[in-house]
């Protein structure tokens, strides 16, 4: 606990213009809580961050679930998948309750909305249920992202559900999809 105290205080300081955390910052992080990132990934993580208006602690945040979503080996041998998403935006988004369904609706910057609180838990379990996870991953994160399900993190969400079975040592990560609506980048 210590460690992560200490590690939220460092995480405050030497921003850069491209990045809200230092990538050394980000380093040091995953030096004390024993994890292994990639350059790659941890320019990821901060540039995601920052696209969606995350401070530098949003960064470590999005980190944990990551790695949560890394370290699931069971994507796709009958695991919960809604339970699952709850827990990366538990992770994602912790500050917020984060993994717990809105209860408020929800307006984009456009003026398309979310879908409605109440129907969220049937639309959710519909989509994941859907098939859609395993066959065609950007249709399911457009769809996620158009329910809107959390009061927070859903972008931060629907990021690493896109790049969730990509190897980590790959050149590039997905970015979220643009549709017509324009929408999806303020998710």
């Amino acid at each position: 606990m210590v460690r992560w105290i200490w590690l939220r205080l460092c995480l405050g300081s030497a921003p850069t213009q491209q990045h809200p955390l230092d990538t050394s910052a980000l380093l040091l992080y995953a030096y004390y809580m024993d994890i292994i990132y990639t350059l790659k990934e941890l320019n990821w993580a901060a540039d995601e961050v920052a696209r969606q208006g995350g401070d530098a602690h949003a960064v470590v945040d999005f980190l944990n679930a990551w790695t949560r979503a890394k370290r699931n080996c069971g994507w796709s041998w009958g695991f919960d998948l809604e339970e699952t998403i709850q827990q990366i935006n538990m992770d994602a988004a912790p500050a917020l309750g984060g993994g717990w369904y809105r209860h408020t609706p929800v307006i984009f910057a456009n003026g398309n909305k979310g879908a409605p609180a109440m129907e969220i838990p049937r639309l959710m379990r519909n989509l994941c249920e859907s098939g859609l996870f395993g066959t065609d991953l950007e249709a399911f994160v457009i769809e996620f992202l158009k329910i809107h399900p959390f009061i927070d993190g859903n972008g931060r969400t629907a990021a690493i559900l896109l790049n969730h079975g990509i190897d980590h040592l790959r050149d590039n990560f997905v970015s979220l999809p643009n549709t017509p609506e324009g929408w999806l980048t303020h998710a």
